[in-house]
């Protein structure tokens, strides 16, 4: 608990010095989320020269967000026929697929460049954190990871739309504070949960 207030306090401070430089990027917003966008781009999770706080995410993006969140290390393996191997967010897209958080349709297409939904973005975060059998004992897909993520506090409602980058960056803050499944027991669908959130176990 010390080392996580610890790590709240730093980040507070690196929030305040890192909305100092980022003024100028996201002068054009007032969003409520101007200090998640802030960090984001500290941490290097969110990029200020590419990424305004206006702009709808695409599902790239938002795959490389996640990647970094969780410190994915980047894979060559290719899943997707739509994704070139010299994009930008291949490499993030590849380890999301590799490690089973992201799905491969049938036709093997992830369109890249489609502006993600906050259902696909919720189901993304739920799967990082290993809680896939927990949503899905919730219903059915979209509603049951809108409604996972609810209950976890990443989202504020579950109205399945397009977002905004500080939107994303508000879903990805919130899902640091969020403690990870370590184990799943299978047999009676119970989790273990990790006695380090997020921002613990990846940033510490």
């Amino acid at each position: 608990m010390k080392r996580f207030l610890a790590l709240l306090l730093c980040f507070s401070f690196v929030i305040s010095m890192g909305a100092i430089d980022s003024a100028k990027v996201y002068a054009e917003s007032d969003d409520v989320y101007a200090d998640e966008v802030a960090l984001m781009n500290t941490l290097k999770i969110i990029n200020e020269n590419v990424d305004y706080a206006n702009d709808t995410v695409t599902r790239e993006n938002f795959a490389l967000y996640t990647a970094r969140l969780f410190k994915l290390s980047e894979s060559d393996k290719r899943f997707y026929t739509d994704v070139q191997p010299e994009s930008y967010s291949a490499g993030a897209i590849n380890a999301l697929a590799e490690s089973g958080i992201l799905a491969q349709d049938q036709d093997l297409k992830f369109r890249p460049a489609d502006y993600i939904t906050k259902a696909e973005a919720c189901s993304i975060l739920i799967k990082a954190m290993k809680y896939q059998m927990y949503a899905e004992s919730l219903g059915t897909y979209p509603a049951s990871y809108l409604l996972a993520a609810k209950r976890f506090d990443i989202i504020n409602d579950t109205e399945d739309t397009i977002f905004k980058v500080s939107e994303a960056a508000h879903m990805l803050y919130k899902t640091m504070l969020c403690y990870p499944a370590s184990v799943l027991l299978k047999g009676d669908e119970k989790y273990i949960i990790s006695s380090e959130n997020v921002l613990e176990e990846y940033w510490n």
